[in-house]
C-alpha cells in the first residue's frame, strides 16, 4: 500500500496518515498474537503430552491388579505435578525470552544474539520487576559494550526523507510509509 495508491482513491492527507497509522497498530497486534500463539502453543504441546501419558496409564491399568492401580495412581499424579512444572517453565521461559528480545531491540541492540550472552538471564529470571531490571543491564551494557548498540545521535540524525526524522517515535506512532522507510534505511 503506497501513498500515491490511496491519493489515487480519493484519500487526503490526513486520512492516508491515519490508514498508515491503523496499520501500525495492526502490525503491534500481530506481534501480540503471535506471542500469544507461542504460549498457547507450547501449553498445547505439554497437553498432547500428558494425555498421551494418561493413555498409556489407562492402558496398563486394564491389565493391573488394585494395588498396582494404586501405585501407578500415585505414581502418574507425580508425572502430572512434573509436567505442569515443566509446561509453567516452558512458558515462563518463552515470555523471559521475548521481554528480553524486546528490551534490546528498544534500546537498538546491533545484535541481538551477542547483547543476550552478555546479560544476566539468571537474576533476570527471579526478578520481581523484570521490565526495571532488564533496563539496568541494557544501559550497564550500553556503557560496558557500546559497540552491540546503535548511537542515540546516529539514531536521531538518520532521516526518512522529505525532512521526516525519525525522532524519538514510538513503533506505534508510526505511519505504515514510515516504518517502510525506516526498515529500507536500516533503522528498525
Amino acid at each position: 500500500m503506497k501513498t500515491e495508491e490511496l491519493k489515487e482513491i480519493g484519500l487526503n492527507d490526513e486520512q492516508i496518515a491515519q490508514v498508515f497509522k491503523l496499520r501500525g497498530q495492526e502490525v503491534e497486534n500481530y506481534n501480540n498474537l503471535k506471542n500469544q500463539y507461542e504460549t498457547l502453543k507450547t501449553e498445547n504441546e505439554n497437553y498432547k503430552s500428558q494425555v498421551e501419558s494418561a493413555n498409556e496409564q489407562i492402558e496398563a491399568f486394564k491389565d493391573m491388579d488394585i494395588d498396582s492401580i494404586k501405585a501407578s495412581a500415585e505414581e502418574y499424579k507425580n508425572k502430572y505435578e512434573e509436567a505442569q512444572i515443566k509446561a509453567k517453565e516452558d512458558i515462563e521461559r518463552i515470555n523471559l525470552n521475548n521481554a528480553i528480545d524486546l528490551g534490546l531491540v528498544n534500546a537498538g541492540s546491533r545484535n541481538l544474539k551477542a547483547a543476550k550472552a552478555l546479560l544476566d538471564i539468571d537474576s533476570l529470571k527471579d526478578s520481581k520487576n523484570l521490565n526495571d531490571d532488564l533496563k539496568a543491564q541494557i544501559e550497564g551494557l550500553k556503557e560496558s559494550d557500546s559497540y552491540l548498540f546503535k548511537v542515540e545521535e546516529e539514531q536521531k540524525q538518520r532521516s526518512m526523507g522529505r525532512s521526516q526524522s525519525l525522532g524519538d517515535k514510538e513503533l506505534k506512532d508510526m505511519t505504515y510509509e514510515e516504518m517502510l522507510k525506516a526498515n529500507k534505511k536500516g533503522i528498525l
